[in-house]
């Protein structure tokens, strides 16, 4: 058996003199998530707006009117968590550890040949996730819109269980902060607090997750054909055959979804950020290997 694992961990010392920040790749723009590095601090931060928090410690929530956000003008129609007002460290890319682990079994003329990677650590900002949050994609989005929610009711007059409260707190009008109460359409809780693409601050914290995973790389099981039945033939000295197959499935992921854990948008320094991501494809393949 063959172990090897790695762990890195870089701390930015200096860039050209008169710059200290320098933007490796972005996603949507300052509404988006962005990574970057700074000087005195560690390569592969992810940065986006996070919760804006009360003095209590509870999450403030925007109530949204016609006219525009917390005006207090005639009925709510919507509520969403309030951002930090800039981008802020969300997560951090860098693993804690990288490693594969091989394994070759022998029986008679049969050989199996195991690989398997691993990576334990680093998080990334999943688009993917956010969007099928956002349009109601994602199972758990469909709860409320099957009746499990409060009473609501909509423009039109017509009721239905579907509403929702943020829990958090909303601005009074003195200056200090109440619970939220207000009963909202559902789709504020996910279009609202995770859509992929936003034309106002969205909260990014939503969609991170540790990125973590242990996938089987590659089996092959390989049997020799005896020396003596081969050497009949007078023209080869050996001869094996085997069946080959990669990239089969993964042994665990942290992500949900079954979001493909490998599929980031960048293979150089933006590694933290995944979105439109492929699903993994299995190869297999039939090797005959034969000695003169």
């Amino acid at each position: 058996m063959t172990l090897n694992a790695a762990h890195n961990q870089n701390t930015v010392v200096a860039l050209e003199p008169g710059i200290n920040s320098l933007q490796l790749g972005s996603w949507f723009g300052s509404n988006g998530v962005l990574m970057k590095v700074d000087v005195g601090s560690d390569y592969g931060s992810i940065y986006g707006r996070d919760y804006k928090y009360a003095p209590n410690g509870q999450k403030i929530v925007n109530l949204i009117y016609a006219d525009g956000t917390n005006t207090g003008n005639g009925p709510v129609l919507g509520s969403q968590y309030a951002t930090t007002d800039d981008m802020v460290k969300i997560g951090d890319a860098t693993p804690k550890i990288t490693g594969g682990i091989s394994q070759n079994f022998r029986y008679k003329n049969f050989s199996v040949y195991i690989l398997t990677d691993f990576k334990i650590g680093g998080q990334i900002w999943s688009g993917d996730y956010a969007t099928i949050m956002g349009q109601g994609l994602a199972p758990e989005t469909v709860y409320e819109r099957d009746g499990h929610g409060l009473p609501y009711t909509y423009p039109d007059g017509t009721k239905a269980n579907v509403g929702v409260i943020l829990p958090g707190v909303v601005s009074t009008a003195g200056g200090g902060y109440t619970t939220n109460t207000n009963v909202v359409n559902p789709w504020w809780k996910y279009a609202g607090n995770y859509q992929s693409w936003d034309n106002d601050p969205i909260v990014r914290t939503n969609s991170i997750f540790n990125d973590s995973w242990g996938k089987l790389r590659e089996l092959s099981i390989t049997y020799n054909l005896p020396k003596e039945f081969i050497q009949k033939s007078k023209v080869f000295q050996s001869m094996s055959l085997s069946l080959i197959g990669r990239d089969l499935f993964y042994l665990f992921t942290t992500l949900p979804d079954r979001i493909n854990p490998e599929s980031l948008v960048s293979s150089g320094n933006v590694q933290g950020i995944q979105f439109g991501g492929l699903p993994g494809v299995r190869s297999y393949g039939i090797s005959v290997k034969a000695g003169f």
